[in-house]
Protein backbone atom coordinates (compact mmCIF):
# COMPACT_ATOMS: atom_id res chain seq x y z
CA UNK A 1 0.00 0.00 0.00
CA UNK A 2 1.17 3.50 -0.84
CA UNK A 3 0.85 6.72 0.65
CA UNK A 4 1.53 10.34 -0.41
CA UNK A 5 0.53 13.00 0.87
CA UNK A 6 0.87 16.66 0.87
CA UNK A 7 0.66 19.98 2.73
CA UNK A 8 -0.31 23.56 2.11
CA UNK A 9 0.39 26.21 4.32
CA UNK A 10 -2.28 29.09 2.98
CA UNK A 11 -1.12 32.44 2.89
CA UNK A 12 2.80 31.25 3.07
CA UNK A 13 2.26 29.06 -0.12
CA UNK A 14 4.18 25.91 1.08
CA UNK A 15 3.20 22.64 0.49
CA UNK A 16 4.71 19.62 2.30
CA UNK A 17 4.80 16.57 0.28
CA UNK A 18 4.64 13.15 2.37
CA UNK A 19 5.10 9.73 0.58
CA UNK A 20 4.79 6.82 2.80
CA UNK A 21 4.69 2.87 1.92
CA UNK A 22 4.31 -0.15 3.82
CA UNK A 23 1.48 -0.44 5.98
CA UNK A 24 1.67 -2.73 8.96
CA UNK A 25 -0.94 -4.59 10.97
CA UNK A 26 0.20 -2.47 14.42
CA UNK A 27 -2.98 -1.51 14.03
CA UNK A 28 -3.85 -2.01 10.15
CA UNK A 29 -3.21 1.67 10.30
CA UNK A 30 0.11 2.18 11.51
CA UNK A 31 2.07 4.79 8.35
CA UNK A 32 -1.48 6.07 7.21
CA UNK A 33 -2.90 6.27 10.94
CA UNK A 34 0.56 8.15 12.08
CA UNK A 35 -0.23 10.67 9.45
CA UNK A 36 -3.87 10.95 9.83
CA UNK A 37 -2.84 12.21 13.54
CA UNK A 38 -0.30 14.69 11.75
CA UNK A 39 -3.38 16.04 9.81
CA UNK A 40 -5.90 16.33 12.62
CA UNK A 41 -2.62 18.44 14.65
CA UNK A 42 -0.94 20.36 11.84
CA UNK A 43 -3.64 22.54 10.58
CA UNK A 44 -2.96 26.16 11.88
CA UNK A 45 0.08 27.41 11.82
CA UNK A 46 1.73 29.26 15.20
CA UNK A 47 0.93 32.66 13.70
CA UNK A 48 -2.79 31.70 12.63
CA UNK A 49 -2.55 30.73 9.18
CA UNK A 50 -4.07 27.70 7.99
CA UNK A 51 -2.74 24.51 6.44
CA UNK A 52 -4.08 22.37 4.06
CA UNK A 53 -3.47 18.91 3.14
CA UNK A 54 -2.93 16.87 0.16
CA UNK A 55 -3.36 12.86 0.90
CA UNK A 56 -2.37 10.68 -1.91
CA UNK A 57 -3.31 6.77 -1.94
CA UNK A 58 -2.40 3.76 -4.27
CA UNK A 59 -5.75 2.52 -5.11
CA UNK A 60 -8.14 4.90 -4.33
CA UNK A 61 -10.95 5.01 -7.12
CA UNK A 62 -11.55 8.85 -7.06
CA UNK A 63 -10.90 11.57 -9.75
CA UNK A 64 -7.63 12.94 -9.29
CA UNK A 65 -8.05 15.62 -6.43
CA UNK A 66 -11.19 15.15 -4.00
CA UNK A 67 -11.84 17.29 -1.00
CA UNK A 68 -11.40 15.46 2.16
CA UNK A 69 -12.85 16.17 5.74
CA UNK A 70 -9.25 17.14 6.77
CA UNK A 71 -7.66 16.92 3.46
CA UNK A 72 -7.63 16.41 -0.31
CA UNK A 73 -7.31 12.94 -1.62
CA UNK A 74 -4.49 12.78 -4.17
CA UNK A 75 -4.63 9.32 -6.10
CA UNK A 76 -1.26 7.69 -7.18
CA UNK A 77 -0.34 4.87 -9.77
CA UNK A 78 2.49 2.69 -9.05
CA UNK A 79 3.29 0.65 -11.49
CA UNK A 80 7.38 -0.21 -11.15
CA UNK A 81 9.74 -1.34 -8.99
CA UNK A 82 11.30 2.43 -7.62
CA UNK A 83 7.99 3.15 -5.83
CA UNK A 84 7.45 6.64 -7.69
CA UNK A 85 3.87 7.22 -9.09
CA UNK A 86 3.69 6.75 -12.41
CA UNK A 87 1.81 10.34 -12.53
CA UNK A 88 4.47 12.39 -9.99
CA UNK A 89 4.55 15.03 -12.69
CA UNK A 90 1.12 15.35 -12.96
CA UNK A 91 0.82 15.75 -8.99
CA UNK A 92 3.62 18.33 -9.06
CA UNK A 93 1.75 20.71 -11.86
CA UNK A 94 -1.45 20.36 -9.99
CA UNK A 95 -0.44 21.12 -7.08
CA UNK A 96 2.70 23.18 -7.04
CA UNK A 97 4.75 21.98 -4.41
CA UNK A 98 6.99 24.18 -2.21
CA UNK A 99 8.10 21.85 0.07
CA UNK A 100 7.96 18.11 0.28
CA UNK A 101 7.70 15.70 3.23
CA UNK A 102 8.57 12.19 3.26
CA UNK A 103 8.32 9.69 6.23
CA UNK A 104 9.15 5.93 4.77
CA UNK A 105 11.83 3.38 4.85
CA UNK A 106 15.14 5.18 3.00
CA UNK A 107 14.75 1.64 0.32
CA UNK A 108 11.73 3.25 -0.96
CA UNK A 109 12.90 6.83 -0.79
CA UNK A 110 16.50 6.84 -2.86
CA UNK A 111 15.01 6.89 -6.43
CA UNK A 112 12.33 9.29 -5.48
CA UNK A 113 14.99 11.50 -4.15
CA UNK A 114 16.94 11.44 -7.46
CA UNK A 115 13.23 12.23 -9.01
CA UNK A 116 12.82 15.46 -7.14
CA UNK A 117 15.54 18.30 -8.04
CA UNK A 118 14.09 21.93 -7.80
CA UNK A 119 11.97 21.81 -4.29
CA UNK A 120 13.01 21.25 -0.82
CA UNK A 121 12.55 17.91 0.94
CA UNK A 122 11.85 17.11 4.93
CA UNK A 123 12.64 13.50 5.14
CA UNK A 124 11.42 12.14 8.39
CA UNK A 125 13.34 8.80 8.48
CA UNK A 126 12.39 5.70 10.56
CA UNK A 127 15.61 4.18 10.34
CA UNK A 128 15.09 0.75 11.69
CA UNK A 129 18.72 -1.05 12.30
CA UNK A 130 22.28 -0.41 13.93
CA UNK A 131 24.04 -2.21 11.18
CA UNK A 132 27.05 0.00 10.95
CA UNK A 133 28.04 -1.07 7.33
CA UNK A 134 24.92 -0.90 5.32
CA UNK A 135 25.63 2.45 3.20
CA UNK A 136 21.45 2.75 2.79
CA UNK A 137 21.16 5.44 5.14
CA UNK A 138 23.67 7.32 3.30
CA UNK A 139 22.27 6.80 0.31
CA UNK A 140 18.59 7.77 1.30
CA UNK A 141 19.42 10.97 3.14
CA UNK A 142 22.33 12.50 1.28
CA UNK A 143 19.76 14.28 -0.98
CA UNK A 144 17.37 16.06 1.64
CA UNK A 145 17.21 19.33 2.51
CA UNK A 146 16.40 18.46 6.22
CA UNK A 147 16.51 15.45 7.73
CA UNK A 148 14.45 14.78 10.98
CA UNK A 149 14.80 10.82 12.78
CA UNK A 150 12.16 8.67 14.10
CA UNK A 151 13.97 7.38 17.39
CA UNK A 152 17.37 8.90 19.29
CA UNK A 153 19.17 5.64 18.76
CA UNK A 154 19.09 6.66 14.81
CA UNK A 155 19.87 10.35 15.54
CA UNK A 156 23.07 8.82 17.05
CA UNK A 157 23.84 6.44 13.89
CA UNK A 158 23.47 9.64 12.11
CA UNK A 159 25.42 11.96 13.89
CA UNK A 160 28.00 9.57 13.74
CA UNK A 161 27.76 9.45 9.71
CA UNK A 162 28.02 13.32 9.67
CA UNK A 163 24.69 14.34 9.47
CA UNK A 164 22.87 16.81 11.49
CA UNK A 165 19.57 15.82 12.33
CA UNK A 166 16.96 16.48 14.77
CA UNK A 167 14.48 13.31 16.32
CA UNK A 168 10.88 13.34 16.84
CA UNK A 169 8.79 10.35 17.27
CA UNK A 170 5.84 9.13 15.58
CA UNK A 171 2.50 10.44 16.99
CA UNK A 172 -0.60 7.81 18.64
CA UNK A 173 -3.23 9.44 20.57
CA UNK A 174 -3.04 8.88 24.44
CA UNK A 175 -6.57 10.11 25.12
CA UNK A 176 -7.54 7.12 22.99
CA UNK A 177 -4.85 4.51 24.16
CA UNK A 178 -5.57 4.70 27.97
CA UNK A 179 -5.29 2.55 30.77
CA UNK A 180 -9.00 1.07 30.94
CA UNK A 181 -9.68 -2.18 32.79
CA UNK A 182 -13.18 -2.49 32.08
CA UNK A 183 -12.14 -2.88 28.04
CA UNK A 184 -10.15 -5.39 28.98
CA UNK A 185 -12.17 -7.64 31.15
CA UNK A 186 -14.71 -7.64 28.02
CA UNK A 187 -11.81 -8.90 25.73
CA UNK A 188 -11.00 -11.83 28.31
CA UNK A 189 -15.00 -12.31 28.78
CA UNK A 190 -15.23 -12.81 24.69
CA UNK A 191 -12.08 -14.56 24.94
CA UNK A 192 -12.69 -17.07 28.17
CA UNK A 193 -9.67 -15.80 29.60
CA UNK A 194 -10.07 -15.88 33.95
CA UNK A 195 -9.33 -13.00 35.73
CA UNK A 196 -6.32 -14.75 37.56
CA UNK A 197 -4.80 -15.78 34.23
CA UNK A 198 -1.91 -14.05 32.56
CA UNK A 199 -1.89 -12.79 29.00
CA UNK A 200 1.26 -12.03 27.39
CA UNK A 201 0.49 -10.26 23.91
CA UNK A 202 2.19 -9.24 20.12
CA UNK A 203 0.52 -7.20 17.69
CA UNK A 204 1.82 -6.86 14.25
CA UNK A 205 2.83 -8.39 10.65
CA UNK A 206 4.24 -12.00 10.37
CA UNK A 207 7.57 -10.56 8.98
CA UNK A 208 10.82 -12.06 8.67
CA UNK A 209 12.24 -8.84 10.84
CA UNK A 210 9.18 -9.78 13.73
CA UNK A 211 10.89 -13.71 14.03
CA UNK A 212 7.44 -14.95 14.77
CA UNK A 213 9.02 -18.47 15.43
CA UNK A 214 11.28 -17.33 17.95
CA UNK A 215 7.88 -15.60 19.41
CA UNK A 216 5.68 -19.19 19.62
CA UNK A 217 8.89 -20.96 20.86
CA UNK A 218 9.25 -18.52 23.99
CA UNK A 219 5.47 -18.55 24.58
CA UNK A 220 5.45 -23.10 24.24
CA UNK A 221 8.34 -22.47 27.25
CA UNK A 222 5.99 -20.66 29.22
CA UNK A 223 2.30 -21.67 28.24
CA UNK A 224 3.37 -25.43 28.79
CA UNK A 225 4.64 -25.94 32.08
CA UNK A 226 2.44 -27.52 34.36
CA UNK A 227 -0.27 -25.71 36.06
CA UNK A 228 0.53 -22.60 33.64
CA UNK A 229 -2.37 -19.87 33.79
CA UNK A 230 -0.52 -17.79 30.83
CA UNK A 231 -2.09 -17.08 27.08
CA UNK A 232 -0.90 -15.46 24.54
CA UNK A 233 -2.53 -12.73 22.09
CA UNK A 234 -1.56 -12.48 18.35
CA UNK A 235 -3.19 -10.06 16.96
CA UNK A 236 -2.03 -10.78 13.71
CA UNK A 237 -2.51 -11.77 10.09
CA UNK A 238 -2.17 -15.77 10.32
CA UNK A 239 -1.70 -16.05 6.30
CA UNK A 240 1.41 -13.49 6.56
CA UNK A 241 5.23 -14.46 5.78
CA UNK A 242 6.54 -17.39 7.75
CA UNK A 243 9.74 -19.45 7.67
CA UNK A 244 9.72 -21.79 4.68
CA UNK A 245 6.16 -21.42 3.62
CA UNK A 246 5.44 -23.27 6.87
CA UNK A 247 1.44 -22.07 7.63
CA UNK A 248 0.58 -20.84 11.44
CA UNK A 249 -1.72 -23.69 12.21
CA UNK A 250 1.68 -25.94 11.15
CA UNK A 251 4.25 -23.69 13.52
CA UNK A 252 1.29 -23.54 16.71
CA UNK A 253 1.31 -27.51 16.33
CA UNK A 254 5.32 -27.65 16.24
CA UNK A 255 5.11 -25.68 19.38
CA UNK A 256 2.86 -27.40 20.71
CA UNK A 257 0.77 -24.49 21.29
CA UNK A 258 -2.68 -25.63 19.40
CA UNK A 259 -6.09 -26.23 21.66
CA UNK A 260 -7.23 -25.57 25.51
CA UNK A 261 -6.90 -21.58 24.66
CA UNK A 262 -2.93 -21.39 24.82
CA UNK A 263 -3.04 -19.22 21.91
CA UNK A 264 -5.74 -16.73 20.87
CA UNK A 265 -5.73 -15.38 17.20
CA UNK A 266 -7.81 -13.50 14.95
CA UNK A 267 -9.40 -16.19 12.51
CA UNK A 268 -9.85 -13.44 9.58
CA UNK A 269 -7.57 -10.77 9.96
CA UNK A 270 -5.95 -9.09 6.90
CA UNK A 271 -3.74 -5.86 6.90
CA UNK A 272 -5.77 -4.27 4.43
CA UNK A 273 -8.60 -3.95 6.71
CA UNK A 274 -9.04 -1.39 9.36
CA UNK A 275 -9.36 -2.56 12.67
CA UNK A 276 -11.23 -1.05 15.29
CA UNK A 277 -9.07 1.36 17.37
CA UNK A 278 -11.59 0.51 20.11
CA UNK A 279 -10.46 -3.16 19.92
CA UNK A 280 -7.23 -2.56 19.78
CA UNK A 281 -7.53 -0.85 23.37
CA UNK A 282 -9.13 -3.72 24.77
CA UNK A 283 -6.24 -5.50 23.30
CA UNK A 284 -4.27 -3.62 25.37
CA UNK A 285 -5.52 -3.43 27.95
CA UNK A 286 -6.59 -6.73 28.77
CA UNK A 287 -2.67 -7.57 28.10
CA UNK A 288 -0.50 -8.43 31.40
CA UNK A 289 3.00 -7.80 29.51
CA UNK A 290 4.00 -6.89 25.83
CA UNK A 291 6.56 -8.62 24.02
CA UNK A 292 8.49 -8.20 20.97
CA UNK A 293 11.46 -11.13 19.55
CA UNK A 294 12.11 -8.16 16.79
CA UNK A 295 15.41 -7.85 14.85
CA UNK A 296 14.78 -3.57 14.91
CA UNK A 297 11.69 -1.15 15.04
CA UNK A 298 12.25 2.21 14.04
CA UNK A 299 9.81 2.99 16.53
CA UNK A 300 7.82 -0.29 17.13
CA UNK A 301 4.55 1.64 17.51
CA UNK A 302 2.40 -1.12 19.24
CA UNK A 303 4.93 -0.94 22.30
CA UNK A 304 3.92 3.13 22.78
CA UNK A 305 -0.04 2.00 21.96
CA UNK A 306 0.57 -0.73 25.05
CA UNK A 307 2.71 1.66 27.39
CA UNK A 308 0.16 4.15 26.54
CA UNK A 309 -2.34 1.80 28.29
CA UNK A 310 -0.03 1.23 30.99
CA UNK A 311 1.38 -1.68 30.20
CA UNK A 312 5.34 -3.19 30.23
CA UNK A 313 6.89 -4.30 27.23
CA UNK A 314 9.90 -7.05 26.92
CA UNK A 315 12.18 -6.58 23.93
CA UNK A 316 15.32 -7.50 22.32
CA UNK A 317 17.98 -5.62 23.45
CA UNK A 318 18.20 -3.68 19.51
CA UNK A 319 17.06 -0.38 18.34
CA UNK A 320 14.60 1.70 20.18
CA UNK A 321 14.44 -0.73 23.03
CA UNK A 322 16.46 0.85 25.34
CA UNK A 323 15.38 4.10 25.03
CA UNK A 324 11.67 3.06 25.45
CA UNK A 325 12.57 0.93 28.37
CA UNK A 326 15.13 2.98 30.26
CA UNK A 327 17.51 0.97 30.95
CA UNK A 328 21.55 2.37 31.14
CA UNK A 329 23.65 -0.64 30.13
CA UNK A 330 23.49 -3.32 27.68
CA UNK A 331 23.91 -6.65 27.81
CA UNK A 332 22.82 -7.38 31.15
CA UNK A 333 20.01 -7.37 33.46
CA UNK A 334 18.24 -5.05 31.33
CA UNK A 335 15.51 -3.91 33.77
CA UNK A 336 14.35 -0.62 32.89
CA UNK A 337 11.73 1.95 34.30
CA UNK A 338 9.22 1.11 31.83
CA UNK A 339 10.28 -2.58 30.61
CA UNK A 340 12.69 -4.83 30.38
CA UNK A 341 15.87 -5.37 27.27
CA UNK A 342 16.56 -9.33 26.81
CA UNK A 343 20.14 -10.43 25.07
CA UNK A 344 20.97 -11.07 21.68
CA UNK A 345 21.94 -14.54 21.28
CA UNK A 346 23.34 -14.24 17.20
CA UNK A 347 22.96 -11.61 14.48
CA UNK A 348 22.72 -13.00 11.26
CA UNK A 349 22.55 -11.16 7.15
CA UNK A 350 18.94 -11.11 6.29
CA UNK A 351 18.08 -8.97 2.93
CA UNK A 352 21.21 -7.11 3.61
CA UNK A 353 21.45 -5.92 6.80
CA UNK A 354 22.94 -7.38 10.00
CA UNK A 355 19.78 -8.16 12.20
CA UNK A 356 19.92 -10.30 16.15
CA UNK A 357 17.78 -12.80 17.08
CA UNK A 358 16.93 -12.88 20.49
CA UNK A 359 18.20 -15.57 23.32
CA UNK A 360 14.72 -17.50 23.62
CA UNK A 361 16.28 -18.49 26.73
CA UNK A 362 16.93 -15.28 28.10
CA UNK A 363 13.08 -13.82 26.95
CA UNK A 364 11.59 -16.77 29.02
CA UNK A 365 13.36 -15.87 32.04
CA UNK A 366 12.79 -11.48 32.29
CA UNK A 367 8.79 -13.03 31.10
CA UNK A 368 8.40 -15.42 34.06
CA UNK A 369 10.36 -12.66 36.05
CA UNK A 370 7.90 -10.12 35.40
CA UNK A 371 4.63 -12.00 34.92
CA UNK A 372 5.88 -12.92 39.14
CA UNK A 373 5.49 -9.28 39.73
CA UNK A 374 2.27 -7.31 39.93
CA UNK A 375 3.69 -4.43 41.39
CA UNK A 376 6.59 -4.07 39.51
CA UNK A 377 4.37 -4.27 36.22
CA UNK A 378 1.94 -1.52 38.11
CA UNK A 379 4.87 0.51 38.08
CA UNK A 380 6.50 -0.01 34.86
CA UNK A 381 3.30 0.58 33.35
CA UNK A 382 2.82 3.81 35.44
CA UNK A 383 6.15 4.84 34.15
CA UNK A 384 5.90 3.86 30.33
CA UNK A 385 2.51 5.89 30.02
CA UNK A 386 4.17 8.60 31.88
CA UNK A 387 6.79 8.91 28.99
CA UNK A 388 4.41 8.35 26.49
CA UNK A 389 2.25 11.54 26.90
CA UNK A 390 5.51 13.48 27.45
CA UNK A 391 7.17 11.95 24.47
CA UNK A 392 4.81 10.48 21.61
CA UNK A 393 1.25 12.11 22.35
CA UNK A 394 -0.21 13.31 18.84
CA UNK A 395 -0.32 17.10 20.77
CA UNK A 396 3.36 16.98 21.51
CA UNK A 397 4.52 15.51 17.82
CA UNK A 398 2.39 17.78 16.21
CA UNK A 399 3.51 20.59 18.06
CA UNK A 400 7.08 19.83 17.18
CA UNK A 401 6.12 19.63 13.79
CA UNK A 402 4.21 23.02 13.30
CA UNK A 403 7.38 24.78 14.42
CA UNK A 404 9.53 23.15 12.09
CA UNK A 405 7.09 24.22 9.42
CA UNK A 406 6.86 27.80 10.23
CA UNK A 407 10.53 28.08 11.08
CA UNK A 408 10.78 26.83 6.93
CA UNK A 409 7.93 29.22 5.97
CA UNK A 410 10.22 32.10 7.75
CA UNK A 411 13.82 30.87 7.19
CA UNK A 412 13.88 28.15 4.43
CA UNK A 413 15.55 24.67 5.53
CA UNK A 414 19.19 23.56 5.50
CA UNK A 415 20.78 20.70 6.18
Amino acid sequence: MLYYYTIKIIGGNVIIKIYSQNVPLETTLSYALTMQQLIEQCRTLPNGENIEWYYGNYGLNLPFIVPRKNYYAVPCDIRNDNYMPVNFDQVMNMVKPDLIFIHDDPQRCISFFERVVHTPIIYWLPWDSEDPNTRMAIDGVKNVDYLCVVAKFAQKIMQDMGFKCDQIYNPIDTSVYKPNPEAGLKLRKECNIPEDHKIITWVGRAGWRKRIPDLLAIASKIINKPNSKTHLLLHMDINGEFNNNISFIELLHSYNLLGEGKVIYPRELHPDNAYPIEKMVEIYNATDIYITTHGGEGHCLPISEAQSCGKPFIATDVTTTMEFADYKIRGNDMIGSRGIGVKQDFVFPNKGIMRPCVSIDDFVKQTEYLLADDNLRKQMGKEGRKFVIQEVDKRVVGAKWLKIFQDFKEEGIQL
